[in-house]
């Protein structure tokens, strides 16, 4: 009988221990894919997020079915990290807002400044030239600095733009 309990206390603890384990895993293929989000994400203005959340959510499912079974020590460390994930998906969203609406104030700009300046060029050619290439050197230098971080419309407007100055 003494055999008998000990062979399934045993069995008890294997299967803890696999639960625990397998909680353990899942935990970190968690913290390892915000981490990947982090360092991969940035700023981009072109992330799909719908992806991204997509992943995050079927993982952090597989964590919450285990959740109750957690150490407070373990399920402060889950807390801290759904909150780092929903602070920096936050962040970059709001990085990635602020550099297109700065985008598009450049642009709008820019096209306002080439057509009214476009004019300028019958009478005066020369200085009118100069004057679009100095401006246009700003705006090029702006959007060379932070053309990966924008998404792919604000990039085709802009191109659109530099091809046109480019072949007027």
């Amino acid at each position: 009988m003494k055999y008998l309990a000990l062979i399934m206390a045993l069995t008890l603890a294997g299967i803890a221990t696999s639960v625990n384990g397998q909680t353990d895993r899942d935990y970190q293929n968690l913290e390892n894919y915000v981490d990947s989000v982090e360092n991969k994400m940035g700023n981009k203005a072109d992330a799909n997020w719908d992806k991204v959340e997509t992943r995050y959510e079927m993982l952090k499912a597989k964590v919450d079915e285990k959740s109750d079974d957690y150490s407070d020590e373990m399920a402060d460390k889950y807390d801290n990290l759904e909150g780092r994930y929903e602070d920096f998906k936050k962040n970059a969203r709001q990085k990635s807002n602020d550099i297109e609406d700065q985008a598009d104030k450049r642009l709008t700009k820019a096209e306002k400044w080439l057509a009214e300046n476009k004019e300028k060029t019958k009478d005066n050619l020369e200085d009118t030239g100069d004057d679009l290439e100095d401006g246009w050197e700003d705006t090029e230098d702006w959007f060379s600095k932070n053309y990966d971080n924008l998404k792919e419309g604000t990039r085709k407007r802009y191109d659109d733009l530099k091809d046109k100055f480019d072949n007027d």
